[in-house]
């Protein structure tokens, strides 16, 4: 007969894991890394002619439409589209484009990391 634990120390141990993962993940790895003064903007802005204005939160996908009541506006006003544009162009000056071979080339602790951050999204 071979030694089984019961659920509940199997669930424990999971978690036990999942916590010494998280804590390498937040204070061991980033140690290593680049500083960077990048941010993150999670806004979506889309401007489309001179006529329409879609600004947002949303991502293109059904968990963004339906679990995460994110908001989306649509304008149609030329005088909105105006007023992003030079909005949109600080954006741009500021971000930096990222080329498919850069992002092949990146560490496995970066993989591992953005893994986990979208296994533990649902959570969040």
């Amino acid at each position: 007969m071979a030694w089984r634990l019961s659920w509940e120390a199997d669930v424990l141990i999971t978690l036990l894991i999942f916590w010494i993962v998280c804590l390498v993940l937040l204070f061991i790895i980033p140690r290593n890394r680049k500083p960077t003064s990048a941010t993150v903007l999670h806004t979506k802005i889309i401007s489309i002619d001179d006529d329409i204005a879609v600004i947002g939160s949303s991502n293109l996908d059904m968990r963004s439409f339906h679990l995460n009541l994110e908001v989306t506006l649509i304008c149609y006003d030329a005088r909105v589209v105006a007023d992003l544009r030079p909005i949109e162009e600080t954006y741009m000056r500021k971000s930096k484009q990222l080329h498919l071979a850069e992002w092949k080339a990146r560490s496995l602790s970066n993989i591992l990391f953005e893994n986990v951050a979208r296994l533990t999204s649902a959570l969040q």
